[in-house]
């Protein structure tokens, strides 16, 4: 969109082991995570929506 700064984001390959291993052992944590992330576009998605109208 114009006028949005892009953001750097970086995550360490200790972070990744971190994160496969957790779903390995926890595989349920995978959809929650996936479902707040769904719920956090979905909210910035109906702001941008409200502040153009």
């Amino acid at each position: 969109m114009k006028g949005e700064v892009p953001i750097k984001m970086g995550i360490t390959l200790a972070d990744v082991f971190d994160l496969i291993n957790e779903i390995r052992h926890h595989p349920e944590s995978l959809f929650q995570m996936i479902r707040a992330n769904v719920q956090e576009a979905v909210g910035q998605y109906l702001s941008a929506l409200r502040m153009r109208n």
